[in-house]
């Protein structure tokens, strides 16, 4: 008779060893959202950002019918893989960008986008109310390349090569990427700063509302992770609930500026420094 103790052993460290990676992580995020998100504040302060609070018509169905927006997607995501990752899982990194991966992207986008754009529409609702528009543009713009440029640094400074060989080595397949990325940075945002955020805050108020749109921000990578990059369920609600300081932070961003176009910035080459690996 095998004995299968070791390997249950086995098995129990590696939860372990991923829960405690998953920590660490989620503690060096939190600090670096807590220095990002001062900066942030500070910078909006000085612009003199104007607020203004959005309205819609029965605040709690609108937000329902956010939430089933974003389970619309998480279902079809779940349910077709082979659509929307034919060629299975390769890292940023090693994957090869160009014009085809690019529209392939945006149409991507476009179905991800799709259920909020209708409900936005059959409610009658502006998509100006996403934040997609010229309310605090100027102000969202410098924001976002503000935040842009530290993501930047730290992905370039973050590497084991000097920086001068990471911009050294960059090819077209980085210019690619980059607006591949920032498709997947648009709609994201869209869907869920833009869109779920907006609706959540104007229904239970503006931190509880930043605060559970952010979280199920943070967990709809679940099933990505599961679906498509083959990770244990265990470690893949590790990595996720990790991913939660980053997207406070983005919302945060939204809060400040009312315009999608800080975090997408953000979340664009947050992406976007994975491919200089």
């Amino acid at each position: 008779m095998v004995d299968s103790q070791p390997e249950t052993i086995n098995l129990e460290r590696k939860y372990e060893m991923a829960i405690l990676d998953a920590l660490l992580d989620l503690i060096g995020q939190t600090l670096v959202f807590a220095i990002i998100a001062g900066i942030v504040y500070a910078i909006t302060r000085l612009l003199r950002l104007q607020y203004r609070a959005w309205t819609v018509d029965n605040p709690k169905v609108s937000a329902l019918w956010a939430i089933a927006a974003v389970l619309i997607w998480v279902t079809v995501l779940s349910a077709f893989p082979e659509v929307f990752n034919a060629q299975g899982y390769v890292p940023a990194a090693e994957r090869e960008f160009g014009v085809t991966e690019v529209l392939s992207r945006i149409a991507v986008s476009l179905i991800f986008i799709a259920p909020a754009l209708l409900v936005i529409w059959l409610r009658k609702e502006t998509v100006a109310s996403t934040g997609l528009s010229r309310h605090n543009l100027g102000g969202a713009l410098i924001v976002g390349s503000m935040l842009s440029i530290i993501v930047i640094a730290l992905g370039i400074f973050g590497q084991d090569r000097s920086a001068g060989e990471v911009i050294g080595g960059l090819k077209i397949r980085h210019l690619w990427a980059l607006f591949y990325y920032a498709f997947v940075g648009f709609s994201e945002e869209f869907l869920f700063r833009g869109y779920l955020q907006s609706r959540l805050i104007i229904w239970l108020g503006r931190w509880r509302g930043w605060l559970l749109a952010s979280v199920l921000m943070a967990l709809a990578h679940i099933v990505n992770l599961i679906v498509y990059e083959g990770v244990p369920p265990v470690d893949a609600v590790a990595r996720s609930l990790a991913l939660i300081p980053i997207s406070l932070l983005l919302g945060y961003v939204m809060l400040r500026t009312e315009n999608i176009v800080a975090p997408t910035l953000a979340h664009t080459f947050a992406n976007w420094i994975t491919t200089l690996g």
